[in-house]
């Protein structure tokens, strides 16, 4: 078995989604992840495996995908995701805002 890496050119490159296809291999058995495809904000990577099956699509807006989890026998059984929150602009601009008065109050 052929190991995968993507090298990610972080910080600048980070995960925003995955898709791909999931079907079980043999009839009435469980369903496997078949093929994946990553999407980072720069650019597409895969797919890797066979696209055949019920298609899945994963996407964070504005946050990021910093980790993933799976189970696994003979084939990729599940996977999950662990996510980073969007920041929030509001937030960020008071933050900018108040930086910028305190940076004032002690130039001056």
């Amino acid at each position: 078995t052929e190991c995968l890496q993507i090298k990610l050119q972080y910080p600048d490159e980070y995960l925003i989604g995955v898709s791909g296809y999931y079907c079980p291999m043999v009839n009435s058995g469980t369903p496997v992840i078949r093929s994946m495809t990553f999407k980072s904000n720069k650019q597409v990577y895969g797919p890797y495996g066979v696209e055949q099956g019920t298609p899945f699509t994963f996407s964070v807006n504005g946050g990021r995908i910093v980790g993933m989890n799976g189970r696994s026998g003979w084939y990729l059984d599940s996977i999950g995701f662990h996510l980073s929150r969007p920041k929030s602009t509001k937030m960020v601009n008071k933050l900018r805002k108040k930086i910028h008065w305190l940076t004032r109050i002690v130039a001056s």
